[in-house]
């Protein structure tokens, strides 16, 4: 998946100290989360989006620690 405004792959980051995340679009935040719960990754949705500079608004999802981050990652990479 990329993100549609910077055309750039959007990536599950990990960086030892907390959960992996990874940040979506607001208009693909269903597609993912249906994507997610059909292979039952455990996630969580942060409650606000951001906006900066006036880009489209991002959510920020939150995995388990436990998660398999290359499952999610390819899980990502296969949505159109």
């Amino acid at each position: 998946m990329k993100d549609g405004t910077t055309k750039e792959r959007i990536v599950v980051h990990d960086y030892g100290t907390g959960n992996p995340y990874f940040m979506v679009p607001v208009d693909k935040l269903s597609k993912v989360k249906h994507r997610l719960d059909e292979k039952h990754i455990v996630y969580s949705v942060e409650r606000d989006a951001i906006s900066l500079d006036g880009q489209p608004a991002v959510v920020v999802i939150s995995l388990s620690v436990k998660s398999n981050i290359s499952e999610v990652q390819a899980l990502l990479d296969s949505i159109p």
